[in-house]
């Protein structure tokens, strides 16, 4: 199973931006608002099996918190490799 972190802000503010044609640039979004949704999620490439939990942090407290849920979620499995990044 693989595992990873997300977050995504809400009501992100686009701005628009002058360029020539075939010019890319960066368009810088401004986030005034601060809102902010994270989750935390699992997936098995096997089977396709998901599970997904909305966070209030990305911390170790959090991610303990998910491997104690899936424990209860995946308990038909008597093993769980759970590969995770950084």
């Amino acid at each position: 199973m693989f595992q990873d972190e997300c977050g995504v802000e809400l009501n992100p503010k686009v701005k628009k931006i002058l360029m020539k044609k075939g010019e890319m640039r960066r368009v810088v979004i401004h986030n005034d608002s601060k809102e902010r949704i994270n989750f935390s999620g699992v997936v098995n490439p096997l089977n396709g099996d998901l599970y997904v939990k909305n966070i209030v942090y990305g911390n170790s407290a959090t991610f303990i918190d998910l491997l104690v849920d899936l424990e209860d979620v995946f308990s038909k499995y008597k093993k769980i490799y759970l590969y995770v990044d950084g």
